[in-house]
């Protein structure tokens, strides 16, 4: 098996990750949550972040941390529909090839975001809100991604 370091990765991939975090800041701004510092891409890691407020909201926080997967997926999708009208375009369909997977590579979230998930549902179940377990298994998901 070969081990190919994360910067590595993140370096030839770096679409995507600027892509994943002006998702999160989307849906920051579309669910109203503060953004209080944010970096689209950096050579260490994280590779990108976005810091935000607290809230109480477990679908804000659902919202802000699946905001990748749905920016991320569907702008693989646009991008690879380009991809196949264009595809006798020899310089150009090679590079939307290549943007298509480096986003579509970067539309999971992080454990950190699922960290985030997880935290703010346990604490909402700890407040008698059990309508809230419907999201750990979303949180599951996150980490059975992050495994694979």
């Amino acid at each position: 098996m070969i081990f190919i370091p994360g910067w590595l990765v993140g370096i030839v991939t770096f679409p995507g990750i600027i892509i994943h975090e002006l998702g999160h800041l989307l849906l920051c701004r579309l669910a109203g949550v503060e953004v209080r510092g944010w970096c689209l891409f950096r050579l260490k890691s994280p590779q990108g972040f976005v810091i935000h407020e607290k809230t109480e909201s477990v679908f804000k926080n659902f919202l802000v941390t699946f905001g990748p997967f749905f920016v991320n997926s569907v702008l693989t999708i646009l991008l690879t529909l380009v991809f196949i009208l264009v595809k006798e375009a020899f310089p150009l369909n090679t590079f939307l090839f290549w943007l298509a997977i480096s986003v579509g590579a970067h539309s999971f979230p992080s454990r950190g975001d699922g960290k985030n998930l997880w935290n703010s549902t346990i604490e909402s179940l700890k407040k008698k809100r059990v309508w809230n377990a419907v999201f750990l298994p979303f949180v599951t998901l996150i980490y059975a991604g992050a495994l694979l």
